[in-house]
């Protein structure tokens, strides 16, 4: 790709090339008079004029293959090439992931509410099950904690995720029972004082996912 550029912005590349050729030149005991002359003192007729612009427009015609390449790479993934100048096309880039964050962002949030509101509800109805007089009261309560909990673990695994660049990594994010370990080791423990009740023998304990 090419750089289009008017004649203003030729001479700021112009000078840019002059200014450092400058700077270089006062370093160097052998300089010539003329390799000291600054731009603005540069006739217009002087060819290094149109030298320093050349040099200036290779220079730039060069990054902007790269910034193309870049911008090409990123395009593709958001889902096609956008054919505009340099400038919009970066605005584009940066606007489009900003927008897939906050929409990521906004679905983890309520997701995250979702959870929050089962786990709750499971931490109830344990406390309920403890609380109850009789064996049916305890019966009940834990069928319903286990319905809860089979929701919960059904919302997860539905549950998909479109980051673009997830951290999860597995299809399963309820593999671990981390989340709802401690609410487990409690209707385990409200499930062997009821087979004690019974006269029946405890469930041995429950392994950790990991």
């Amino acid at each position: 790709m090419k750089l289009r550029i008017g004649s203003e912005e030729a001479e700021q590349l112009g000078k840019v090339v002059r200014d450092a050729w400058v700077k270089w030149a006062k370093t160097r005991p052998e300089a010539k008079p003329s390799w000291l002359v600054e731009w603005e003192a540069l006739p217009s007729s002087d060819p290094q004029r149109e030298v320093d612009i050349l040099i200036g427009q290779a220079v730039s015609n060069f990054l902007l293959e790269k910034l193309d390449a870049v911008l090409d790479k990123h395009e593709s993934k958001i889902g096609g090439r956008y054919c505009a100048p340099i400038q919009d096309r970066f605005d584009f880039v940066i606007r489009s992931y900003k927008d897939t964050a906050t929409q990521s962002l906004a679905a983890s949030k309520s997701f995250r509410d979702d959870m929050l509101t089962y786990f709750r509800a499971m931490s109830m109805i344990v406390d309920m099950a403890a609380n109850a007089g009789t064996h049916s009261e305890k019966n009940a309560r834990l069928r319903g904690m286990s319905e809860i909990i089979e929701q919960a673990i059904t919302k997860l695994r539905d549950q998909e995720f479109n980051f673009r660049r997830s951290w999860w990594h597995e299809k399963d994010i309820f593999r671990s029972d981390y989340p709802v370990r401690e609410l487990m080791g409690q209707i385990h423990k409200l499930q062997n004082e009821l087979a004690q009740l019974r006269g029946e023998k405890p469930a041995p304990e429950v392994e950790e996912a990991f």
